[in-house]
């Protein structure tokens, strides 16, 4: 890019003298900086679109991969709602309802402090587990 100013320099030197050599070099300098902006921005918006494949790619990684520990807690999280990894929300929600009804500390309120404090401990389970599969699903 660089060229064109000398080039167009060296015209206007040729067909007008001094004056009009600065002229065309001026002239020059505008192109090239026109151009130059063109392809900056031309890079800027192909940069962009990396970053933002990028982020898409690693959002995608996010939600497919699983930690270790995390696929054992899940593990236990339907276990601990009696349900299969392949059931659907709804059942997931209805295994909730049914535990969290037997298990619930108002309903146990009237029996000894053991007794609450397991249910208060197991509804305190199940309610973990239904938020740890919800939001391995997304929900």
């Amino acid at each position: 890019m660089w060229l064109i100013k000398w080039i167009l320099a060296i015209y206007g030197y040729r067909h007008g003298g001094f004056w009009m050599m600065i002229w065309f070099f001026f002239l020059g300098t505008m192109i090239e900086g026109f151009f130059a902006r063109k392809k900056r921005a031309k890079q800027a918006e192909e940069f962009y679109h990396q970053q933002a494949g990028y982020q898409r790619r690693y959002q995608k990684y996010r939600q497919t991969y699983q930690r270790p520990e995390e696929a054992s807690s899940l593990a236990k999280a339907y276990q601990t709602l009696g349900i299969s990894p392949t059931a659907t929300d709804d059942e997931v929600r209805q295994a909730y309802r049914k535990h969290a009804m037997q298990n619930h500390p108002d309903r146990v309120a009237q029996m000894s402090e053991e007794i609450r404090q397991v249910a208060q401990k197991k509804f305190q389970e199940v309610t973990a587990a239904r938020d740890l599969i919800f939001k391995s699903r997304g929900i």
